[in-house]
């Protein structure tokens, strides 16, 4: 990257280069120091290469020497652009003064954002912001520190346990985290653990209640794992289970993995965009045409400039658009095997949720017909299956 900015800055030529002597011709302005890249040999008597600006005037003993033919065909740099620049005055005027604006226009708050409140209404946080100047069209170098601002703003929102003053260029993004009230805890003592599902209790963690199964044992769903009621006949007093009971259980997936799948590859042909950024505006300056392909993924590639360490509204953007396309492949047997363990764990997942895990799988079963692994797997997962039903009446 450094060495491409400094041939620009220098400045390079493409050369078209003809004559008999064209490897003679190389080879001496290579000896005489002559920096020369991007060689494309077209024919026996014709080549392109580029070189510095500023080795031209080397070429010329080599070429008359041989007898070579050279053509200017491009030319590229900070040298040609400061010469089209001095011919057009007036543009550079209207230009330094597009740039002063919009560095101008960088220090202004266009924008206030308000995220993470739920109760307290956006209005009203953006009304106490103004007061301490944290509105649009303020300048950014009139604001209070954000530590101050945010501690100002805290002590004047009611139910408000924190707030996140957050500043990105013109934009100004406040994060409001709300007091949570502590909910009224539901009544205890009103209902039994049962068994949510099929497997065998591994660990029972009670906070509260008469527990009614033991590890290893088989549980079915529907059956109680905790009691609610504590004691026996008279004593017998309803104190409410709590806690959760982990249990191993035991699920069967069956799935079909294609043998020949479509994937998208990369062709290698590529479409480019560039653009000049002046702050929060773009010009496109290469690629305006349609992008030529039906299928592409785009990659861009961003540089901003800097000044003394901080940045400046001013830099590069390219969009680079790379074809591809649908090809057909063949999976070996053991990789279709991998995708099948994988959309099997998948799908034990959904069913089990974020608490539980996986403990092992088992391949019960596979072949394959026509083109396609079908697969049965056994997966054991350890989950919690201990679910809250209420206790009709005393002493169930």
């Amino acid at each position: 990257m450094r060495d491409r900015w400094l041939k620009w800055w220098w400045g390079y030529v493409v050369l078209a280069v003809r004559g008999r002597h064209l490897e003679r011709f190389l080879n001496q302005i290579v000896r005489q120091g002559v920096q020369v890249w991007d060689v494309r040999v077209v024919g026996k008597q014709e080549a392109y290469l580029t070189v510095r600006a500023g080795d031209l005037r080397r070429l010329r003993n080599a070429r008359r020497m041989l007898g070579m033919r050279t053509r200017i065909m491009v030319k590229q740099g900070w040298p040609f652009w400061r010469l089209r620049l001095l011919r057009r005055k007036g543009l550079i005027a209207g230009l330094l003064f597009f740039a002063v604006l919009l560095y101008g226009l960088s220090q202004v708050v266009w924008h206030v954002e308000v995220v993470g409140n739920e109760r307290l209404r956006d209005e009203e946080v953006r009304r106490v912001a103004e007061e301490l100047g944290i509105k649009r069209g303020q300048w950014r170098a009139r604001l209070a520190a954000l530590d101050e601002l945010q501690r100002q703003l805290l002590s004047r929102l009611p139910d408000v346990a924190w707030v996140g003053i957050e500043l990105k260029g013109t934009r100004v993004r406040i994060t409001v985290v709300e007091q949570v009230k502590p909910e009224t805890p539901p009544a205890q003592g009103s209902s039994h653990l049962v068994a949510a599902k099929r497997g065998m209790v591994h660990r029972l963690i009670v906070e509260r209640g008469r527990p009614l199964v033991r590890p290893n044992e088989w549980v079915v769903p529907g059956q109680v794992l905790v009691s609610g009621v504590v004691g026996e006949g008279s004593q017998a007093q309803i104190v409410g289970a709590e806690g959760k009971v982990e249990a191993e259980v035991w699920y069967e997936s069956e799935v079909a993995v294609p043998l020949v799948q479509k994937r998208e590859v990369l062709t290698g042909r590529r479409f480019v965009r560039t653009y000049a950024l002046l702050g929060t505006y773009r010009i496109r300056l290469r690629g305006y045409e349609a992008v030529p392909f039906a299928r592409y993924r785009v990659v861009e590639e961003r540089e901003e400039g800097e000044l003394f360490g901080r940045r400046l509204p001013l830099g590069w953007k390219k969009d680079i658009y790379m074809e591809t396309e649908l090809q057909q492949l063949r999976v070996a047997p053991d990789e279709a095997a991998a995708i099948g363990k994988h959309l099997a764990r998948a799908d034990v997942r959904r069913r089990i949720g974020e608490d539980g895990r996986i403990l092992r799988e088992k391949i019960l079963h596979s072949e394959v017909r026509n083109d396609t692994l079908y697969m049965k797997l056994h997966v054991v997962t350890l989950e919690n299956i201990a679910r809250a039903q209420p206790i009709m009446e005393q002493g169930d």
